[in-house]
């Protein structure tokens, strides 16, 4: 019996990982929880770009509306494969790149490199955590950190949710807390058959405070890692 997996975020999906899924005997769709709207750069970040030695990126959309204003002597430092990938088909190169996608690791990981006081350019959303930025300036490094843009509810996404409510052998996946609470603002009971999977710690945090319970995780957060474990619970033990 055909399962349906519901992607509340934006993006292609790995073509080929779309067909195991199907091939498999689930269906994939897309329902966007959250939008996104950028801000111009403010004039003080616009001084310091020639001055700078770091962007940070911790997100792909972040890197996206920062794009336009990058100098080409700035490195680049990047929380991960994902938002590696998006910068390398945007045509910049990464100078470094954690390990992990979680913000904690991803300073640790960067101060590691034991590097002298630099100056670190740090665009993020209006929910971003400040430990970032705080954990850089303990160490003695300059950071100027803004509110590149704001995370907010997809509405046409929400008006799309009752429809999967009314059908048996649904699977969310949620990537943000932000995805989570887009939800939650709509849906305030989830039937019995539905389960929720979710990208890594941080939104299974978001989901049990909720009252909800986590049915899935994978262990390295990204979409692809969490699809695949999906795919291979639903294999081995069956996830209905």
């Amino acid at each position: 019996m055909t399962a349906t997996i519901v992607v509340t975020r934006d993006g292609a999906i790995d073509v080929d990982l779309q067909a195991v899924l199907e091939n498999a005997g689930f269906q994939l769709v897309i329902v966007p929880l959250i939008a996104f709207q950028a801000h111009p750069l403010p004039q003080q970040v616009q001084q310091e770009l020639e001055k700078a030695d770091w962007l940070f990126c911790t997100s792909a959309t972040a890197f996206e509306y920062f794009l336009p204003y990058l100098p080409t002597s700035l490195q680049i430092a990047s929380i991960g494969e994902q938002t590696s990938r998006s910068i390398r088909e945007a045509g910049r190169s990464v100078t470094f790149e954690s390990t992990s996608q979680y913000g904690k690791d991803f300073v640790e990981e960067w101060l590691a490199l034991g590097l002298e006081r630099q100056t670190i350019l740090l665009p993020q959303s209006h929910l971003a955590n400040p430990r970032i930025a705080e954990r850089l300036r303990q160490e003695g490094h300059s950071v100027l950190a803004w509110e590149m843009y704001d995370t907010v509810a997809h509405q046409a996404g929400q008006a799309q949710l009752a429809t999967y409510l009314n059908i048996d052998r649904v699977i969310w996946t949620f990537a943000s807390p932000s995805a989570w609470h887009s939800f939650t603002e709509v849906v305030k009971s989830l039937p019995t058959s539905h389960k929720i999977a979710v990208i890594g710690r941080t939104t299974a945090q978001a989901v049990m405070d909720s009252g909800y319970e986590v049915d899935l995780m994978p262990d390295r957060p990204s979409i692809t890692a969490m699809l695949e474990t999906i795919m291979d619970k639903e294999k081995r033990y069956g996830i209905f």
